[in-house]
């Protein structure tokens, strides 16, 4: 499925970044790397499926995090 990321930096506006395959949907809350070393993580802050013909079937609004940070919520 394609997925279109969004991402928020500071108070700036939401930014489209780029549509990228995925065999699931983010949730809520959930952390998503991408598989470039060096990329930033994102926390998913909202996802929406599209249910009509688009370029993607769902859109994932995120903010960047360190991978420090993902790591913290795990334990």
């Amino acid at each position: 499925m394609k997925i279109f990321f969004h991402v928020k930096r500071g108070t700036a506006h939401w930014e489209p970044n780029e549509i990228r395959e995925a065999v699931t949907v983010p949730r809520v809350g959930e952390f998503v790397a991408f598989d470039s070393p060096g990329e930033e993580w994102l926390r998913v802050q909202l996802v929406v499926h599209i249910p009509f013909k688009a370029d993607c079937d769902v859109e994932v609004y995120g903010i960047p995090v360190t991978h420090l940070e993902a790591l913290k919520t795990v334990g």
